[in-house]
């Protein structure tokens, strides 16, 4: 695929992919990185992007899946702040307390990151980022009533995790 090809593809999407990561990341430059980031990532494609029907549906999904990634980066690096930081934020000096939470806080996160990926990204962008329903609906591309169920059964997972009980999911077979 020649450049010209490729700009003729994909320049007239730049637009909506910035808006798409801007939704994503709130933060202007980190969408622009991300754009960039992106079409570098399908200029490096460029010999397979025959086998697509819609170069702008791939274009839109890479983007996703690029910020979705931003996003784990930034949340486990919001983790680490958070485990060094708990005890100057709490006040409490006593080390049985400071261990205890640490303890609790780390189970926690393992239970979350131990979630089939369908459960994890909701229940972190819910629960740890904050998003209302309909923001993450939209970003995911889904319905709010399945959005719904990711979260609760999401949060049941990690709480049946917690608890040392097992939670099996009906349609796979698998308990977690």
């Amino acid at each position: 695929m020649t450049r010209e090809t490729f700009e003729e593809l994909f320049l007239p999407v730049s637009r909506n992919l910035y808006r798409y990561a801007y939704r994503l990341l709130s933060d202007r430059e980190e969408a622009e990185d991300a754009v960039q980031e992106v079409y570098a990532k399908l200029w490096g494609m460029r010999g397979e992007l025959d086998k697509y029907r819609s170069k702008e549906a791939l274009a839109i999904t890479v983007t996703r899946n690029y910020c979705l990634d931003m996003i784990r980066k930034k949340q486990r690096h919001i983790r680490h702040d958070y485990r060094d930081e708990s005890d100057t934020r709490t006040g409490d000096h006593d080390p049985h307390g400071i261990i205890e939470r640490k303890e609790i806080y780390i189970n926690v996160i393992r239970a979350i990151d131990n979630l089939p990926e369908q459960y994890r990204v909701a229940v972190l962008m819910r629960d740890i980022d904050g998003f209302e329903i309909e923001e993450i609906a939209k970003e995911l591309g889904i319905n709010m009533s399945t959005l719904r169920v990711n979260i609760s059964r999401g949060r049941k997972m990690v709480r049946n995790q917690l608890t040392g009980t097992e939670y099996e999911h009906k349609g796979t077979g698998q308990a977690s």
